[in-house]
Order: structure tokens, then C-alpha cells, then sequence
């Protein structure tokens, strides 16, 4: 069998970021990095209660304004986010449930600068009225906007399950 051409190869490496970039435009990327995304299922602290499920996302943001505002597309419904901010929790606090190792700081969205570590939790699906800019977006979707710009989407790939709360 003859070796391919080293050309092929030169090519081949060349084009290979053309067709990454060309892929990843399918949706715009935000200004943050995606370091989680799980869903829990709380339970009740009552047997009548019902199990409260969400979606989260731990994400490093990077711009260096504000986010404005957060959605997330699943089910086909959209759903609007609320931001915290979260900080590496000790090792020696043994009262997070297994696979939260991370405290909530109360904070405002304009507080939030480049370098935070934010928790972005849906609320209820179907609660977000989504603008006609988002209205062809596919499911798991991320959506954001920081203050005049235009909307930016992440498609999440994988999301995981993680062991949920019981409420008192």
C-alpha cells in the first residue's frame, strides 16, 4: 500500500479548524464556560408533596459585562434561569448531599464580573416568553443576553443526574 502525500496531510490540517469553526456556529458562543450541567429531583418533606425537578448549570463566565438574562429551551418549552453566584465549598462541610460541593452567595446580576463562578437553575418550564430571535432554537439550549448585545446559544450535549434534596 503507497503512503498518502504529505500534502493530504497538510491539507487535511489546514481545513480541519475551517469545518470545527463552520460547526460551532450553528449557535453563537457565549462569553462563559460551561463546567456542569445536571439535573436533580427534589422531594417533598411531605408524602403529598410534588418532586421538584431542575436543571443546573455551573458555568466560569467571562465577559466582562453582565449577564442579563438566561433561558433555557428543553421539551420544547423555554424556561427562564436564575443566576447566583457559588463558591467551592470546604471538604469538612458534611451538610451538601453528595455531588454539591459548592455555596450559594445572594448577589445581584450586576455585581457579577469576569472570573465568577455562577449557578444557573431553571424555574418552570413554559415560564419564560421567548422573543422571535429564539424561536427556531433546538432543544437543550442555553440562551443568554448581556446588556445591548444580540442573543448567544450553547447546545448542551450531556447532562447529568445527580442525587436530589429532601425538603423539610
Amino acid at each position: 500500500m503507497k503512503p498518502l502525500n504529505p500534502l493530504y496531510y497538510a491539507l487535511l490540517l489546514l481545513l480541519t479548524p475551517l469545518y470545527a469553526d463552520a460547526t460551532a456556529r450553528k449557535y453563537k458562543i457565549p462569553q462563559f464556560d460551561l463546567i456542569d450541567a445536571y439535573t436533580r429531583s427534589d422531594l417533598p418533606g411531605r408524602s403529598d408533596g410534588m418532586t421538584n425537578t431542575t436543571t443546573q448549570f455551573i458555568v466560569i463566565w467571562r465577559d466582562p459585562s453582565f449577564p442579563e438574562t438566561f433561558a433555557w429551551r428543553a421539551n420544547n418549552k423555554w424556561a427562564a434561569c436564575k443566576t447566583e453566584k457559588i463558591h467551592a465549598a470546604p471538604a469538612s462541610n458534611t451538610a451538601l448531599p453528595k455531588g454539591i460541593n459548592y455555596t450559594i452567595e445572594r448577589t445581584t446580576r450586576q455585581q457579577i464580573k469576569a472570573g465568577d463562578t455562577l449557578l444557573i437553575t431553571t424555574l418552570m418550564p413554559g415560564s419564560f416568553t421567548a422573543p422571535p430571535a429564539l424561536q427556531k432554537i433546538n432543544n437543550n439550549t442555553i440562551a443568554l443576553k448581556t446588556g445591548s448585545k444580540k442573543w448567544a446559544f450553547l447546545s448542551v450535549k450531556k447532562i447529568e443526574k445527580k442525587p436530589g434534596l429532601m425538603k423539610q
